[in-house]
C-alpha cells in the first residue's frame, strides 16, 4: 500500500492538534474553564451523580430541582447503552482533554465534508479551521454551552454522509451518515439538530428538483433509501433519550398549554409550543448581523475588554476605580438582553464566500445561498416578525425552542463551505484565469470596500446608543467614554478585517496570475490562508476565552463542595424529607441550592408545565400555602438567614375534604383559597378513583425509605382514606411515568392541587411505594445498544473490506466495494 497519499491527512491532523492544544495549553495542566451553566447544570445532576456513585443505578428523577422533576434531559441522566459515545470519546476526540477535543473534531469534521467534495486536501485544513475557530465556538464554550458546541461540530460530518451518497456512494454516504447523525443527536442538543434538519432538508429538496430536471430520479430515491435506513439506525441508537426525551417535552413547557388564556389576555402563542415571547427573546438585530464580518460592530460583549488607552478606562481610572473594574466595559449597544461576544465568522470568511458565489456553480451554490440567506433572516426573530411567525405558528416543532438568534451556526457552516469550494473552483481550474481574477477583484471590492467604508467613516453613521445606557450612566459611567470607545472598536476592527481581506485577496491573486508560474503558489496560497485563518479567527477568540478563563481543578470542584454557612446550618437537621426555598439567589433562575437540598426553586431549559404555572400563579406571587404543600421546611432570606416554616406538610398526609374541579383553571385558581392539610383539590378526570370515598383525615403515613426514584412509605388507617403527597405529579402515560403500589400491588394513583401526588389508601396497616422507571428508558436503552453496535460494526466491515480490496489492486486482482 501507498502510504504517501495519506501524508497530507497524517499532516492535517498533526496541524489540527497543533492548533487546538496552542490554543488552550491551559487544558494539559490540570485547568479547566469556569462555565455558568455547567456551574447550573452540576446543581441540577449531584443528587442523580451521586446516587449513581452510591450505588451504580442511575435515577431518571431528581429532587435537586422545581420540587422533583425527570432528569431525562439536563438532569444528570446517563445513556451508557449508546457506543457511539465511546466513538467519540476515544476515537474521534482522542479522549483529548476539553475544549481542545471539541476543537479538534470541528476541524477533523469538516476536513472530511471537503474532501468528500473533493476539495484539496493542504486547502481543506485552511477550511477546517476557518469552520472550527468561529468565535461562536469560543463563546458557548466559555458560557458552559456544551451539548450545542458537540452539536455544531458535529454538522460536516453528517453533511458528508448525505453529500457522498448524493454523489453515488451510497454506502459509504449511508454509514459516515449513521455515526454523523448519531452522534449528533448523541450531543443532546435537539434545537442544534433541528436547524441542522431544516439546512439538510432544503439541499435535498434541491438535490430532487435538479435530479427531475437532469432525469436522475432513480438514483436520487437510491441514495434517499440508503440514507433513510442510517437514520433509522441513528435514531434508534438514541431510542433511550429521544423516547424518554418525546414523552418528557408533552408534560414540558415546550409541549402543549395546559391552562386556557384568560379573556381578554391572549398573546397569541403557538398553543404547543413555547410563549412566543420566550422563542423571540434572544433575536439578533438586523444591523448586528454584521459583526459576523466585523467583529467589533456593535462594541463586542456585554463586558468587553478594555485597553490603559480606551476612554472608559481613563474616565473609570480618574473616578477612583481599580482593579476588576479597570478590565472591561460594558461597550455592547445592540438588541440582544446580554452577550458574552459577537458571532464572527471572520473578514476571511465572508469575503471568500462572496467568491464563492461568482466561482461555484450547479446546485450546491444554490443550496449554501438558499440555506445562509434564510437562516440569517430567521435569526433576527422580533426584529422581522413577518416572516418569523410563519414559522412560529406553522413549521412543525420551530416553537419548541427559544433562543432563534442560536440558528446563525448554520451560516457558520455553510458560508466557509462555500467559501473554500469558490477557492477550490479557482486552484483546479473550474474558472479560468479571466474570470477568477474578476471573481477576485469584485469580492475584494463588495467585502472590501465594505469595510473601508466602516473603517473611514463608520463614527458618523450609527449613534452607538445602547438600550441599557441610561442604567450605565447612573451606575457612574461615563456614555461619551463608552460612545467613543464603541467607535474605536468598530473602526478598529473594520481596519483588521479590510487588511485581513486584502491579504487573502492578493494570495488568490498571486496563484491566479498565469504569468507567474511555479508550484510554490499553491503552497503559499494554502499555508497562507491557513495561518491568516489562525490569526483572525483565533485571535478573536481568545479574547473571549482565554488563559484568565482557566482556573484549577482543584479550585473549580471546591465551588461545588464548600458549602455555606446557612447550607451548613440546614444540614444539620436529621430530618432530611425537607424541601428548601432559597431567596438569596435567583430563586428559580439558579441551581446552587440543589447542590445541598431539596430544592423548590432552580433552573432548567425546559421545566414541567405544571410547576411552570405554579410558578407564575402562585409561588412566584409568595403563596405560603402552597410553599406548606411542598414541604418547604426552610427558607434561606436574601441575607442568607435561615428561617424554619412551622407549617410544612411533611412528605405526606391525610385529608378530610375533596373539591372537586371541573378544568385545570379551576383547579390552579382553587389553591388560591385552601387549606393543603385538610382539602385536596382533585380534578373531574380522577372521579371513578374516588368515588364514594368518605375521608377523614385520620391516620398515619410516614416516609420510611427515601431513594430519588423509588419512595417507600407505611401508613395505618381505621378506614379508607386519601393521602396527599408532596410529590410533583408526572404520568404522560401508563408505563411512562410515576407508578404507584400497595403492599407490592400496581395500582392507579391520582393528581391533587395542580402538581402534586395523591392516593386512595384502604383500612389497615400497608406499604405504599412510588417507582419512576419509565419504559421509554428502559425499552430504549436495549434499542440503542443494538443500533449503536450495528452502526460500528458497519464502519468496520466497510474499512476492513476496503483495506482488503486495496491490497487486490495494488497486486494487480483488483476489487471496488
Amino acid at each position: 500500500m501507498n502510504w504517501k497519499q495519506f501524508l497530507p491527512h497524517i499532516i492535517a491532523l498533526i496541524s489540527f492538534l497543533a492548533v487546538a492544544i496552542g490554543l488552550f495549553p491551559e487544558a494539559f495542566q490540570g485547568k479547566v474553564v469556569v462555565q455558568p451553566d455547567m456551574q447550573n447544570y452540576r446543581g441540577m445532576g449531584d443528587e442523580a451523580n451521586d446516587f449513581y456513585e452510591e450505588t451504580g443505578e442511575a435515577t431518571l428523577w431528581t429532587n435537586s430541582a422545581f420540587s422533583g422533576m425527570p432528569t431525562i434531559i439536563w438532569g444528570g441522566a446517563r445513556y451508557n447503552s449508546n457506543f457511539l459515545k465511546h466513538v467519540h470519546n476515544y476515537v474521534i476526540s482522542l479522549n483529548l482533554p476539553r475544549p481542545t477535543a471539541y476543537f479538534f473534531v470541528a476541524f477533523v469534521s469538516f476536513y472530511l465534508l471537503l474532501l468528500v467534495l473533493g476539495v484539496n486536501p493542504w486547502l481543506s485544513i485552511a477550511g477546517a479551521l476557518a469552520f472550527g475557530l468561529s468565535s461562536y465556538n469560543f463563546i458557548i464554550y466559555e458560557a458552559g454551552h456544551a451539548s450545542k458546541f458537540l452539536a455544531i461540530i458535529y454538522f460536516p460530518l453528517v453533511a458528508a454522509g448525505t453529500l457522498l451518497a448524493y454523489r453515488k456512494k451510497e454506502l459509504l454516504g449511508a454509514l459516515i451518515f449513521a455515526i454523523g447523525f448519531g452522534l449528533e443527536i448523541w450531543s443532546g442538543h435537539f434545537q442544534m439538530t433541528y436547524y441542522l434538519g431544516i439546512a439538510l432538508g432544503i439541499y435535498v429538496l434541491i438535490k430532487l428538483i435538479f435530479s427531475v430536471i437532469n432525469g436522475e430520479l432513480p438514483q436520487f430515491v437510491k441514495a434517499s433509501l440508503y440514507l433513510l435506513i442510517a437514520a433509522v439506525l441513528a435514531l434508534g441508537a438514541n431510542t433511550a433519550k429521544l423516547w424518554s426525551t418525546y414523552d418528557y417535552m408533552k408534560e414540558s413547557i415546550r409541549g402543549p398549554a395546559i391552562l386556557a388564556a384568560e379573556t381578554g389576555s391572549e398573546k397569541q402563542n403557538n398553543a404547543n409550543g413555547l410563549d412566543k415571547d420566550y422563542v423571540f427573546q434572544w433575536s439578533q438585530g438586523i444591523a448586528e448581523t454584521f459583526t459576523i464580518l466585523v467583529p467589533g460592530f456593535y462594541g463586542g460583549a456585554s463586558q468587553e475588554h478594555i485597553s490603559k488607552n480606551s476612554a472608559t478606562y481613563k474616565d473609570l481610572r480618574r473616578k477612583g476605580a481599580s482593579g476588576e473594574a479597570l478590565k472591561s466595559a460594558p461597550l455592547y449597544w445592540g438588541e440582544l438582553p446580554f452577550t458574552s461576544g459577537p458571532i464572527y465568522f471572520g473578514a476571511i470568511v465572508c469575503f471568500l464566500f462572496v467568491l464563492g458565489l461568482f466561482t461555484v456553480k450547479g446546485d450546491l451554490k444554490w443550496w449554501l445561498l438558499i440555506t445562509t440567506i434564510l437562516t440569517i433572516m430567521l435569526a433576527w426573530g422580533k426584529n422581522l416578525q413577518w416572516f418569523s411567525d410563519l414559522f412560529y405558528y406553522y413549521f412543525p416543532f420551530y416553537s419548541k425552542f427559544r433562543a432563534v438568534s442560536s440558528i446563525l451556526t448554520i451560516p457558520q457552516f455553510t458560508m466557509p463551505l462555500l467559501g473554500f469550494l469558490g477557492v477550490s473552483a479557482i486552484i483546479s481550474q473550474k474558472v479560468d484565469a479571466k474570470a477568477a481574477q474578476r471573481a477576485i477583484l469584485l469580492s475584494t471590492i463588495i467585502v472590501g470596500g465594505l469595510c473601508l467604508i466602516l473603517a473611514v467613516m463608520g463614527g458618523n453613521l450609527f449613534t452607538f446608543e445602547g438600550m441599557n445606557d441610561d442604567r450605565l450612566a447612573q451606575a457612574g459611567y461615563s456614555l461619551d467614554a463608552l460612545y467613543a470607545d464603541r467607535v474605536s472598536l468598530l473602526q478598529g476592527d473594520a481596519w483588521r478585517s479590510f487588511i485581513l481581506i486584502a491579504l487573502s485577496a492578493a494570495l488568490l491573486w498571486l496563484f491566479s496570475n498565469e504569468k507567474i508560474q511555479g508550484a510554490w503558489k499553491g503552497q503559499l496560497l494554502f499555508a497562507g490562508l491557513a495561518i491568516l485563518t489562525v490569526f483572525d479567527l483565533g485571535g478573536l477568540g481568545k479574547r473571549y476565552l482565554n488563559e484568565s478563563n482557566f482556573i484549577s481543578e482543584k479550585r473549580y470542584e471546591k465551588q461545588f463542595t464548600e458549602e455555606r454557612k446557612p447550607d451548613t446550618q440546614i444540614k444539620s437537621d436529621s430530618d432530611k424529607s425537607y424541601r428548601v426555598f432559597d431567596m438569596s439567589v435567583s430563586s428559580f433562575n439558579s441551581n446552587v441550592p440543589g447542590r445541598y437540598h431539596k430544592n423548590i426553586g432552580g433552573y432548567h431549559p425546559a421545566k414541567l408545565r405544571r410547576y411552570n404555572d405554579l410558578i407564575e400563579r402562585h409561588l412566584g406571587t409568595g403563596n405560603q400555602k402552597v410553599m406548606d404543600m411542598l414541604n418547604m421546611k426552610y427558607l434561606i432570606s436574601p441575607q442568607q438567614q435561615v428561617q424554619q416554616n412551622p407549617n410544612a406538610l411533611g412528605n405526606a398526609w391525610f385529608v378530610n375534604s375533596i373539591q372537586k374541579v371541573s378544568s385545570p383553571n379551576a383547579e390552579i385558581d382553587a389553591l388560591n383559597d385552601f387549606d393543603p392539610r385538610t382539602t385536596a383539590v382533585v380534578h373531574s378526570e380522577f372521579d371513578d378513583q374516588i368515588s364514594g370515598l368518605q375521608t377523614s383525615g385520620q391516620g398515619s403515613i410516614s416516609l420510611s425509605d427515601y431513594k430519588p426514584n423509588h419512595l417507600t412509605y407505611q401508613t395505618n388507617t381505621s378506614g379508607d382514606e386519601l393521602a396527599v403527597f408532596s410529590e410533583v405529579w408526572y404520568n404522560p402515560g401508563k408505563g411512562k411515568g410515576w407508578q404507584a403500589y400497595i403492599d407490592g400491588k400496581a395500582v392507579d394513583h391520582l393528581r391533587a392541587n395542580y402538581v402534586l401526588r395523591a392516593l386512595k389508601i384502604p383500612a389497615g396497616q400497608h406499604t405504599v411505594e412510588f417507582k419512576f422507571f419509565p419504559r421509554s428508558y428502559y425499552t430504549g436503552s436495549m434499542i440503542s445498544m443494538v443500533c449503536s453496535l450495528l452502526i460500528i460494526l458497519g464502519i468496520l466491515a466497510y474499512a476492513g473490506l476496503w483495506f482488503v480490496n486495496r491490497g487486490k489492486e495494488e497486486k494487480g486482482v483488483g476489487g471496488e466495494i
